[in-house]
Formats: structure tokens, C-alpha cells, sequence
């Protein structure tokens, strides 16, 4: 199944379970259920989000993420150091026995 179909399939039935527990407007709660994620089924988001921009000559320049963990102490990250972060990320993978098509997903806290 695409991941568009299953995407879809998967919004539907969370919008469905959570109707009653939030208070939405009508018109939201109408625009939700319709909601589909326009994603073709073989996507890469990381070249959609990274990999384009990193491949950009100012790509070193151009800031991608901006960490703050506290007031006084904060980590900015370019499109390259990214890119350079997320082949690592690739290679490790890779080394784990992860293939091209296989899915990955990554959980990280809500902090």
C-alpha cells in the first residue's frame, strides 16, 4: 500500500476516535476529516528538507536548525553540518542492515 493510502486511511480513523474529545468548531472538524497527506509513495524527505539546501553554495551559511536549551546556551546547525549529520545517520543505518525502501522512523522527545 502507498504511504499516501495509508496516511489517509490513518488520519481518517484519528480524526474519527478523537471527535468527541476535543471541542472543535464544526468547520474544523469538517476540514480535518477531509485532510489527506499529499505524499507520493516513494518519498525522501530528507533530500526534500536537507539535501537540496545543503547542495546549495551557501549551504554553510545558511542556517537549517536552531537548538535552544536554555536562554543562555544555544546550538545552530547549517544545512551542511546537516547534511554531514544525516550522512553519518545514513552510514550507521547502512552498517545496521538498512536498505534502500526499508521504513525508519525516529522518536524524539517533545522538549
Amino acid at each position: 500500500m502507498p504511504v499516501s493510502q495509508a496516511s489517509d486511511s490513518a488520519s481518517s480513523q484519528l480524526a474519527a476516535a478523537n471527535a468527541h474529545v476535543w471541542d472543535w468548531p464544526p468547520a474544523y472538524a469538517r476540514l480535518m476529516q477531509a485532510f489527506r497527506w499529499q505524499v507520493p509513495e516513494h518519498f525522501n524527505i530528507a533530500q526534500a528538507c536537507c539535501g537540496r539546501w545543503a547542495a546549495l553554495p551557501d549551504a554553510t551559511k545558511n542556517i537549517a536548525i536552531c537548538a535552544y536549551k536554555s536562554r543562555a546556551e544555544s546550538t545552530f546547525y547549517s544545512y551542511a553540518q546537516l547534511q554531514l549529520e544525516a550522512n553519518q545517520l545514513s552510514h550507521a543505518l547502512a552498517a545496521m542492515g538498512v536498505q534502500r525502501g526499508d521504513r525508519v522512523a525516529l522518536v524524539l522527545p517533545q522538549c
